[in-house]
């Protein structure tokens, strides 16, 4: 073996073993470390204390009490040395390290918020991490504590939390608006039928929606269901609401499929930028119908909707176009179909978005689907309408189990009297 090669492994050795070699691996660390007696004085520290902590020089920190070295704000403003100011005895550091002097083990990760005072006289408030442990050095008992100035993180945390509280104050009175603009369930009630409207944002707010519309003889009744769902869905559900509403008195002299069209004209209209392109590819889903209960008539036309009748314990579907209610890939030269059916005692009438046929669950975490939907409402149609809301929306959680919910869901059910 080469001589010169032993030598230098030896030199390897013997700096690795020195103790200036481990004291300038400690003061790489960023990290302040520092290790405290029973008396609380530091017995050792490496640089990066006085980089956390600038209150006094390297010379007046051995020996010295550890929070009268660090610019603890209650021993300079109590003008009292530390363990000795009224808030020592709820200190977490030193409590920390109490505990660690008194179990011989070691404490994680220990969260301190206070204020120091650096050799300028400046108050300053941190946020700190520290862990203790406990050692043995030259038969006394230690304990070694190494800290970590987490202060930019906590505060931009701080910040953060403060932004979601406004964001989400902003989603609660956006909740009131949309709640605001959609028809009093209770303006729903009839002697001719009994109803139920299941309504469950995916969010707090989302892009379904129902309208609804009254007079002595007939019921015109909507459920949309917007593009997405949280925010986005819910400013396109809010605009659809006000277009339906700015076109009430066409309801009384429009079919279904009329009354659609002249929608999608209306919103593909509002959709559009000053410069005349389109926002947006598509808007909402509608299923739309009007009820007359004097010629026992029902009117349906729907956009990618359907509406489902169950009479006697058999469904009847009623299919919707394809076709958005806003722009769409196969042009704007087209029409809705225009579905007419006798209503009969004790029929039952859904309309509904897709979101309840869309959600993922059940043991193969499948989609529910529309089959099995309809076996739901075919099962729950001779019940009362308010004990089928509660089985669907019971079917719906139990099915959902603990996944995420996939969409906004809004079923309106009309059982005839």
């Amino acid at each position: 073996m080469n001589t010169n090669n032993v030598l230098f492994d030896d030199n390897i050795i013997e700096l690795r073993d020195s103790k200036e070699f481990m004291k300038n691996i400690v003061d790489c660390i960023p990290s302040a470390i520092f290790l405290l007696d029973n008396n609380f004085e530091i017995q050792a520290f490496n640089k990066s204390l006085e980089t956390v902590f600038s209150y006094v020089s390297n010379n007046e920190i051995i020996y010295k009490l550890v929070g009268d070295v660090i610019g603890c704000a209650h021993s300079v403003e109590e003008g009292k040395q530390c363990g000795g100011t009224s808030k020592c005895p709820g200190c977490i550091l030193r409590n920390t390290t109490i505990g660690s002097f008194t179990s011989m083990e070691p404490i994680y990760k220990q969260k301190l918020t206070r204020d120091f005072y650096t050799n300028d006289s400046v108050k300053t408030r941190k946020h700190l991490e520290f862990s203790t442990r406990f050692i043995e050095h030259e038969n006394k008992g230690m304990v070694i504590v190494i800290l970590n100035d987490i202060s930019e993180i906590s505060e931009q945390k701080l910040k953060i939390e403060k932004q979601k509280e406004q964001i989400d104050a902003s989603i609660r009175y956006a909740e009131n608006i949309q709640n605001a603009v959609l028809p009093l369930i209770k303006n729903l009630e009839s002697e001719r039928y009994d109803n139920f409207i299941l309504n469950i944002p995916k969010d707090v707010i989302g892009g379904d929606f129902y309208w609804f519309k009254q007079t002595p003889d007939k019921l015109f009744l909507t459920v949309g269901d917007c593009t997405g769902h949280g925010i986005p869905g819910a400013l396109i559900s809010i605009l659809g609401i006000s277009i339906i509403n700015s076109l009430e008195n066409n309801i009384f002299t429009l079919s279904t499929d009329e009354f659609l069209l002249l929608l999608r004209n209306k919103l593909i209209k509002y959709l559009h930028s000053s410069e005349g392109e389109c926002l947006m590819k598509d808007g909402m889903d509608i299923a739309y119908s009007i009820i007359n209960f004097e010629t026992k008539k029902l009117q349906f036309s729907g956009a990618n909707n359907s509406l489902f009748l169950v009479r006697n314990k058999e469904i009847i579907v009623l299919p919707g176009n394809k076709i958005p209610i806003g722009h769409c890939y196969k042009g704007n030269n087209l029409f809705f179909d225009n579905h007419e059916i006798e209503i009969m005692p004790n029929d039952t009438i859904y309309l509904f978005s897709d979101g309840y046929i869309d959600q993922f669950g059940g043991l193969n975490n499948k989609k529910i689907g529309t089959n099995h939907f309809k076996d739901i409402l075919i099962e729950i149609s001779d019940k009362p309408i308010p004990e089928q809301k509660e089985i669907l929306h019971t079917t719906f959680l139990e099915w959902k189990g603990y996944n995420t919910q996939t969409d906004d869901i809004c079923i309106v059910g009309i059982k005839i009297k």
